[in-house]
Parts: structure tokens; C-alpha cells; sequence
């Protein structure tokens, strides 16, 4: 009995031991099957019988290179950039240093720029210590400085206008109230001034035919013409100052350069006495122009700030300008005419 009890425990116990046994093998052989299985991590296989590991070489291999394809985008990146900074750059440097041209200035401006340069030059020979030394050996100046209140500024003033001064003609008006006047008489100098201006060799000196380069504007009309072939002997001067007004309504109407300056840059010469009260056909060319008057008398609307006084010359043997190659010989004295109303002093 005891024997055949202790068979049978025996026995159980030997078949829960080979149930264990086939457990765990079965258990073996799933999990075994299961961790069998290839893992594949950016195409590397790697086999494991245990917990799945992945492998860090090949990641730290993967991540550097991905740092490095980083780093290389970045670079080019900022290399761009930097290439565009340099381009934008160099744009903006082109565009600083480039040269802008200057505005071309018009030919008011270029007259108004050289008359500058001229003053300028005047004032300089005025204030200049040694004034003699700007003159030239043969050139004197009677009289000095008793004469002159500035004799260097005269001088260069006169240089200035030898170099520089330009007067344009009118052309518009008829002989022979215009383009014409006496050249012999009492009032030679108003015909042998329009004269020369228009044909002498003096004259083609400073004429210009361009209107835009001229400083001043000549109105060649003659008063003393005027007198002879309009003046009716009643102590009427109108036809005289119609004949003017109509003579400045054409140019102005003509040209811009009237309008321009109300007529401050023109200028008209008459030596007759009357050559003022003719002049007051305009109000602008009496009040404004410069008049270049025989008659210099204040009383009769001379203006001394802006008109110029001519000294009357007598020919009575030419009937043209005569030959102004030679100069004049020198006169001790200034010859003055008038009739016998002209008071003590002028006499």
C-alpha cells in the first residue's frame, strides 16, 4: 500500500513537472518566434532574441548627417543672404557714387553767371593795394584819381566790356525814322552812333543777331528824324511820343525780352533836346529804360540812376561814320553848344 501511494505521487508529480517543462518550452518557442522577427531602422536589419534595441551607430551616423545637411543649408543659406546683402550693397554704392548730371543752365542764367564773374572781377581791381599794376603801360587816365573815384575799377569794368558786352539790334522799322539818323549837324552822334552800330567795325564788336545772348537791347529810332518829318511847328509833341509807344508796342508784341524786364535792359540815344519829352510815349521805357541823352538836364526828367549823358558832336563833312582805325586826337577842352538860353555856366 505504501508503495502503490507513493508510485502515484510520484507519478503527479512527475506530470505537472513535464506539464511545466512543456510550458515553458511553448512559451519559449512564441516568444522566440516573436523576437525572431528582423527590425528595420532606416534599412539596417538587425536580429535580436531579446528586448528590441536600436542601433546607435547607425543613428549617430544618421543624425550627423543630418546635422551636416543642416549646417550646409544653413551656410548656403546665409551665403545667399550674404551674396544678396553684397549685391544690394553694391546697388546702393553704384547708385551713391554715381555722378548725377548737372541741370544745363539756360541762357538768362549763363548771362547773369558771367555778369557775376564780371562784377566780381571789378570789385577785386578796386580793392586791390597796387591799382597801377593792373594797368597796362600805355594806358593813362587823365586826371587820376581826381577824375576817377576808382580808376583800377574803371578800368577793369572797361575790359570787362570789351570781352564780354553784347548788344542786339531791333530790326523792326523803316528809314528813315529808324536805322537812320543825321550824320552831320549839330546831331551827328545820334545818326554815326545807330550807324556804327548797326554797320561800323566797332559796332560788329559788340552787336550779336542771337536776342539771347545780348546784355542790353538797342531801339535804333531817331528823334531828330522824328522832329524833322513828323513835328508840326505847334509845339505838339505827340506824333513824336505815338511814334514811340507804336515803336515799343511792336517789339514788345514781337519779342519776350520787353515783357521780360518791363523794358530795364533796353536802351534808345537821341542828342535832339526833345529826345526826354519822346520818350514819354512809354511810361516804362521813361521811367525804366536807359536813356543815352545829349539833354542831361534833371528839370526835363534825366534820371542820373539809370540814364547815360552823350556829349553832342558837330561834322559837317561826312554824311557816313568816318574811319574809326585811328583814334581821336586828344581835346584839352570839352566844346558844349547851345543857344543863348542856356545860362553862364554852359557858356
Amino acid at each position: 500500500m505504501e508503495s502503490l501511494s507513493f508510485h502515484v505521487q510520484y507519478s503527479s508529480a512527475y506530470v505537472l513537472l513535464s506539464l511545466c517543462i512543456a510550458s515553458i518550452i511553448a512559451v519559449s518557442m512564441i516568444c522566440g518566434h516573436h523576437f525572431d522577427r528582423s527590425v528595420r531602422i532606416s534599412g539596417a536589419e538587425v536580429y535580436q532574441y531579446g528586448p528590441v534595441s536600436i542601433p546607435l551607430v547607425e543613428v549617430r551616423g544618421k543624425a550627423i548627417a543630418a546635422s551636416d545637411h543642416h549646417l550646409i543649408s544653413s551656410n548656403a543659406n546665409r551665403s545667399s543672404d550674404l551674396h544678396r546683402h553684397l549685391h544690394i550693397n553694391e546697388l546702393v554704392n553704384k547708385t551713391v557714387l554715381r555722378k548725377i548730371p548737372k541741370p544745363k543752365a539756360s541762357r538768362e542764367q549763363e548771362l547773369e553767371q558771367g555778369l557775376a564773374r564780371a562784377r566780381a572781377s571789378i570789385r577785386r581791381a578796386g580793392w586791390s593795394p597796387n591799382r597801377s599794376s593792373t594797368f597796362d603801360d600805355d594806358v593813362s587816365f587823365p586826371g587820376g584819381s581826381v577824375v576817377y573815384r576808382n580808376p583800377g575799377a574803371f578800368y577793369q569794368s572797361y575790359l570787362e566790356m570789351e570781352k564780354k558786352f553784347k548788344v542786339y539790334v531791333y530790326t523792326e522799322g523803316d528809314p528813315p525814322m529808324t536805322h537812320d539818323g543825321p550824320c552831320k549837324d549839330i546831331y551827328s552822334i545820334e545818326g554815326r552812333f545807330i550807324h556804327e552800330m548797326e554797320n561800323g567795325a566797332v559796332g560788329r564788336r559788340f552787336k550779336t543777331k542771337s536776342p539771347k545772348r545780348a546784355h542790353v537791347y538797342f531801339m535804333p529810332f531817331s528823334v531828330t528824324w522824328m522832329v524833322k518829318y513828323l513835328y508840326e511847328p505847334t509845339y505838339n509833341l505827340t506824333p513824336l511820343r505815338d511814334f514811340v509807344a507804336d515803336y515799343v508796342r511792336v517789339i514788345s508784341t514781337r519779342h519776350p525780352f520787353w515783357n521780360r524786364t518791363r523794358g530795364a535792359d533796353h536802351f534808345m540815344l537821341a542828342c535832339h533836346d526833345w529826345g526826354p519829352r519822346a520818350s514819354a510815349g512809354n511810361q516804362f521805357l521813361y521811367n525804366t529804360s536807359i536813356r543815352v541823352l545829349c539833354n542831361a538836364n534833371t528839370s526835363e526828367g534825366f534820371n542820373p540812376q539809370k540814364d547815360v549823358s552823350l556829349p553832342k558832336s558837330t561834322s559837317t563833312a561826312a554824311t557816313s561814320p568816318p574811319n574809326s582805325s585811328h583814334p581821336p586826337h586828344p581835346k584839352p577842352h570839352v566844346p558844349t553848344w547851345g543857344s543863348s538860353q542856356v545860362g553862364s555856366t554852359a557858356q
